[in-house]
């Protein structure tokens, strides 16, 4: 018994010490388009800009974690122009916790669009991540993606020292595309990404995380 309780404590240590996923463009939390079953945290927002290099398109997120286990969202996507622009609004709700043997699930809607999502951390040793769901519309069809976290790591020359964040690497097959990207974590409260969409498109942002 009391092996099992150390274990459990070791788990959850492993768990609220990573960095959750941040805002995907979609607006919930998940990878670079498609979401992942994690959500955000009781009482935290995260406010998110996102520039898309090549169509001169950006898009601002917002996600508030309303109770624990259920967040909204929602989305203003701009271009060169107010007429381009477009607001999206969704939900997402975790129905199941993932243990050792079983994934995360989460179920969400933005706009008239549902998804189903399943996340499962594949190596606890080296914080690999699996995540695969199907949905309607923008989220017809199945994809799956990874990340993999990677604690901060000191780069020192002969005169030199140089520390780089916590940093989440993703990968994701979505909607026929392969996307690239990269979150780095400064601090509790900012994040910065890039990405690159289907290995044609770069994309970059910044996310800023508080409590409301």
């Amino acid at each position: 018994m009391k092996k099992l309780t150390f274990i459990t404590t070791v788990m959850l240590v492993i768990f609220l010490a990573i960095p959750a996923l941040a805002n995907s463009l979609q607006g919930t939390k998940g990878l670079i388009y498609m979401p992942s079953a994690d959500t955000q945290l009781e009482g935290k927002y995260s406010l998110g800009l996102q520039i898309m290099g090549n169509d001169n398109e950006s898009t601002i997120s917002l996600n508030y974690g309303v109770w624990e286990n259920f967040e909204v969202y929602m989305t203003f996507n701009f271009g060169s122009g107010f007429d381009n622009s477009n607001v999206n609004g969704g939900i997402k709700a975790r129905v199941m916790y993932e243990t050792e043997l079983q994934p995360s699930l989460a179920i969400g809607i933005m706009g008239k669009d549902l998804f189903v999502v399943a996340s499962k951390t594949v190596d606890y040793k080296t914080n690999l991540r699996g995540h695969i769901g199907i949905g309607t519309g923008r989220f017809d069809g199945l994809y799956f993606g990874f990340n993999k976290l990677y604690n901060p790591i000191t780069i020192t020359s002969s005169d030199n020292e140089f520390l780089l964040p916590v940093t989440n690497f993703k990968l994701e097959f979505y909607n026929n595309q392969i996307n690239l990207g990269a979150d780095f974590h400064l601090n509790e409260y900012f994040v910065l990404n890039l990405g690159v969409i289907n290995f044609r498109e770069f994309t970059y942002g910044i996310g800023y995380t508080s409590l409301f």
